[in-house]
Parts: C-alpha cells; structure tokens; sequence
C-alpha cells in the first residue's frame, strides 16, 4: 500500500549490532513506524511510545501509547494509552541512570485523529516539548 509495510517484530543484536536474531515476531502492539524506544541503562527493561499504526484502510493514526517489556522483548504490556503528551510520530526517547524515562519533540497534529490518510488531521506539527516518568508511563518534565 501507500504507507509501505509495518511491522511489529522485536529483535535483538549481542554484538554491537553486528548480527540480530528475531526475538518476538508479532508483538502484541499494533503495526507501526515512527516510534520511539528506549532500553533501561541496567538490563533487562525496553519500552516502546507512540508512532504511526494502521488504523483503517488507507489511514494511519499517530498514537500515545507505552508499551512495556521487562525480560529483553519477549513479552510486552500495554503500561498506558491516550498519555497527556499526546499522540506523535519520530519521537526520541531514553532513560536516564535514575530509571527515569524521558520522552522529546516529534511530530504531532492540531486535530483528532492525528495521522495520515483521509478524515486525518496532517502531521503538521513540530513539537519541542519533554516529558519524564519515574514510573515508565511519561508525565511532564
């Protein structure tokens, strides 16, 4: 289609990214691009926030959505969805050595629903904000 191929598959690299290996091939969160994810500075904890999913035939819907891996991507919970900094795609994200997780800028729109596609408010919005979660759901920094 137009949006090209989404994927929900998690993979792992032990060498630098010299090699990876499929560790989850359909997560439980829907098909996306333009997410944000980020890895605890100690082991074991990924998390996965926004970006673009399929949401009907031809549309895709920007998301606010965390989702949560506490055993290197096996196995995924959805920790939060419609999150106060609202929906974005191209987000950075990154825990910092406190276990604090920060979420910056992006790209988000002026409507609802935010996306790509017919009946879509345009992704037309740069966003300079910054939120931060001590408990890994985002709030405002």
């Amino acid at each position: 289609d137009q949006f090209g191929t989404l994927f929900n598959d998690v993979h792992s690299s032990t060498d630098g990214g010299g090699t990876w290996q499929a560790t989850l091939l359909h997560a439980p969160w829907r098909p996306r691009r333009g997410h944000a994810a980020a890895a605890t500075v100690s082991c074991c904890s990924l998390v996965l926030l926004g970006g673009l999913a399929q949401a009907a035939f031809n549309t895709l819907e920007a998301q606010a959505d965390v989702w949560i891996s506490q055993d290197q991507g096996a196995t995924w919970i959805q920790q939060s969805f419609g999150n106060a900094w609202g929906a974005r795609v191209g987000p950075a994200a990154a825990f910092a050595a406190d276990g604090s997780l920060y979420l910056a800028g992006g790209l988000g729109c002026a409507g609802s629903p935010c996306g790509s596609g017919a009946g879509m408010a345009e992704l037309n919005m740069p966003l300079s904000d910054v939120w931060r979660s001590s408990d890994q759901e985002i709030g405002r920094a």
